[in-house]
């Protein structure tokens, strides 16, 4: 729409809405905005909107193309102006929303600390002097498989309150803390799956950081910001791959998803950075540990044992809960505690 003022011999003015020039017609002379009143239907208005959000124009299999086979070439045509491409902070948002509705789709969650069986009986339990132990279960780390049912979880529970009867008054203790301590660690996935996709959101302004020592004080931290959107993008693309996959039923270990990380790392930051081949790898390498151990870890296990810390049974930190490295199989109290 236009705005209208009296003009002579009554008729009337009108200017263009978008830079205030005088209209002579349904399209200003300065802007070229077409001051016509559009009427939009609903299936152009949802067109539009995915048109603007993922600009299904040609950038978009442009980019698509670049992030597979020339990552480097996303980061310098940004930073040279260039319009090629997808901006690395609209990719991100596409890529990153993308993730939350696949998670959302395939009930796939990033993390869970489940029990799991050892072999193909159920689980049992027995009584053992001042506590109880499980046989043929543990408790495992999960990434990126299929949301489990809880039947292993109740299976163990079931066991547990079997030899209840048959318990002395410590045993009787050691069950009901056992029970605790898992019902406190199942319960927690909800708390972590809905806290570790922030943490990917969070940490991006510390990966950057972490980057600057690495690849040069002398850029600008933008630079870093921009490769650090980048890098998640990536790790969000990886994260859909290997969760398909698991849900397909491969169930790929978490830790393989360093291997393309790095290879593509490597192929972005030479590009980007002008490094060799081998110091992209070694700081890419450098930088992932660094990143892993000093803020992704410190940080997941902030907020596990910040949201653990009141479920967990007093008898945690003083009952024996496993024989030598192997994971949690049994509750047995100290003997001060007869």
């Amino acid at each position: 729409m236009s705005e209208t003022t009296a003009g002579p011999a009554g008729l009337e003015r009108r200017s263009c809405v978008d830079c205030g020039a005088s209209l002579v017609g349904p399209f200003c002379h300065a802007c070229g905005h077409d001051s016509r009143t559009r009427v939009l239907p609903l299936s152009d208005l949802l067109g539009n909107v995915l048109a603007e959000s993922f600009n299904l124009e040609g950038k978009t299999f442009l980019t698509a193309d670049a992030m597979l086979r020339r990552p480097g070439d996303l980061l310098v045509a940004f930073r040279e102006g260039r319009s090629l491409y997808t901006t690395p902070f609209k990719l991100f948002l596409i890529v990153s929303a993308a993730f939350f509705v696949f998670l959302v789709w395939s009930d796939v969650a990033i993390y869970q600390f489940l029990p799991v069986r050892t072999g193909a009986t159920p689980v049992t339990a027995e009584l053992v002097p001042n506590g109880v132990r499980l046989i043929g279960g543990e408790l495992r780390d999960v990434f990126l498989m299929p949301r489990a049912d809880g039947s292993v979880a109740r299976e163990r529970i079931a066991a547990l309150e079997a030899v209840r009867p048959a318990a002395d008054a410590v045993q009787a203790r050691a069950i009901a803390d056992f029970i605790q301590y898992q019902t406190a660690w199942t319960g927690l996935n909800a708390t972590l799956e809905t806290w570790l996709p922030r943490l990917l959101w969070l940490l991006i302004p510390i990966y950057a950081l972490m980057l600057w020592p690495l690849f040069g004080r002398r850029r600008l931290l933008v630079e870093h910001l921009v490769f650090a959107l980048w890098a998640h993008c990536l790790i969000f693309i990886l994260l859909v791959l290997f969760a398909t996959l698991n849900w397909l039923g491969l169930q790929l270990s978490f830790w393989l998803l360093a291997i393309p990380y790095l290879a593509y790392f490597t192929l972005a930051a030479r590009r980007y950075y002008d490094l060799s081949t081998l110091g992209s790898v070694w700081r890419g390498a450098v930088h992932l540990a660094a990143f892993f151990l000093l803020a992704w870890l410190p940080v997941a296990l902030g907020v596990a044992w910040t949201s653990a810390w009141d479920r967990l049974p007093e008898s945690f930190w003083s009952a024996a809960t496993s024989q030598g490295m192997d994971d949690i199989d049994r509750w047995v109290l100290p003997l001060s505690d007869e």
